[in-house]
């Protein structure tokens, strides 16, 4: 999906060793149950 995406563009727009690490998790209740949502740390060299 999109975050499949992300890296691709990143490395379009000039970045290269594109990584991400996950570094807390958004713990949520909705109306379907509980959810998590991670959020996530980008790090990339300038190319």
């Amino acid at each position: 999906m999109r975050a499949r995406r992300l890296p691709a563009r990143l490395e379009r727009s000039g970045f290269r060793d594109v990584r991400f690490e996950t570094v807390f998790e958004v713990k949520k209740d909705t109306a379907a149950g509980p959810r998590v949502f991670p959020v996530f740390l980008a790090l990339a060299e300038r190319a």
